[in-house]
């Protein structure tokens, strides 16, 4: 199984055939994140949200639950005491990952900063 980060949802909403056809390749089951639910459908207004909101019913949503919350403070002091800081809901999204064993799937590089993290970093 495998995460999507918002950049990979906000591609697919837009219809990036490139992302598409890299998504469909990866043969998983697709989930993402409440934390990326938040992040996508803020920035939709409008009709486009109810659409939005109907993307993300196909897919488990992970919660922010205490053990990615703790993994969540060990990597951000990792990344401060390194002089890495990446935004926190990035942190966030990457404990969740770690918690669950499950690649995170982005087109973010600011993920490189957290070791140990399942990554497939995808080109636009």
């Amino acid at each position: 199984m495998a995460i999507l980060d918002s950049s990979v949802i906000i591609e697919l909403l837009r219809g990036n055939e490139k992302i598409i056809r890299e998504v469909e390749k990866l043969n998983e089951r697709l989930n993402t994140t409440l934390i990326n639910f938040y992040e996508v459908v803020r920035g939709v207004k409008g009709k486009k949200r109810e659409k939005v909101i109907n993307f993300f019913k196909e897919m488990d949503l992970y919660p922010l639950d205490l053990e990615a919350s703790m993994r969540a403070i060990r990597i951000y002091d990792e990344l401060k005491s390194k002089g890495a800081m990446i935004n926190e809901l990035d942190i966030l999204i990457a404990s969740i990952s770690m918690v669950r064993n499950e690649i995170l799937i982005t087109l973010d590089q600011d993920f490189k900063q957290i070791s140990y993290l399942k990554l497939r970093i995808l080109e636009k």
